[in-house]
């Protein structure tokens, strides 16, 4: 996970006390953090995921060019001696 994306989990202070619904509100917190990590780590994997079909295509495209440029160089040569 990259270092810019982190959650923050503050503890409960004594003054949440005297704020009524203060743990339904603590618990909605929690759960929404719980839901970025997860999708954090989601876009994460799917980056990964990304960045290897990215990096198989253009390995796939470099061996198709290298296997095209050594066929013209083959049919070169065999003109070039004939």
């Amino acid at each position: 996970m990259s270092p810019e994306r982190r959650a923050i989990i503050l503890p409960t202070s004594s003054l949440d006390n005297d704020i009524p619904n203060s743990d339904l509100r603590d618990l909605l917190i929690s759960q929404q953090v719980r839901r970025i990590d997860e999708l954090e780590r989601q876009v994460d994997m799917l980056e990964a995921l990304l960045h290897t079909e990215q990096s198989k295509r253009q390995a796939d495209e470099s061996a198709a060019n290298n296997t095209a440029d050594n066929a013209d160089s083959s049919n070169n040569a065999v003109s070039s001696s004939e």
